[in-house]
């Protein structure tokens, strides 16, 4: 399973990454890399996009319509972008503050939905 998180939050990219791997010990993860340059030229089965406002509403957009078999997961504390995350067909949106449980189930479910799915040898959450 190939998963991209975008995140500037140490702490968050740490337990996202964590909770990912819970569901195959073998999963690519990649850090996006957050210096002003967003790269969209990989397809990843999992997008965890934990930003907000603008910057979280394009990278979400730009995924979702140049790889429409990736599953999108949002994560923003802001809900008045719940309408651009439904119009961009994502996977999630998920509004801070969540917890762990919130973000598994999405995984999960996540997993299940990807067309890539029967690739991977899938744990589960512990």
């Amino acid at each position: 399973m190939k998963v991209i998180i975008y995140t500037y939050d140490d702490a968050e990219y740490e337990k996202l990454s964590h909770l990912v791997e819970n569901f195959d010990q073998s999963t690519e993860k990649v850090r996006a890399p957050l210096d002003g340059h967003k790269f969209y030229h990989k397809r990843y089965d999992i997008v965890i996009v934990a930003l907000e406002g603008a910057e979280g509403m394009e990278v979400v957009i730009e995924y979702s319509q140049r790889y429409k078999d990736s599953e999108v997961i949002w994560i923003t504390s802001d809900d008045h972008f719940a309408g651009t995350a439904m119009r961009a067909h994502i996977f999630d949106f998920i509004k801070r503050p969540y917890d762990d449980e919130r973000i598994k189930q999405s995984i999960s479910e996540a997993v299940k939905a990807s067309p890539a799915r029967n690739q991977w040898s899938i744990g589960g959450p512990e």
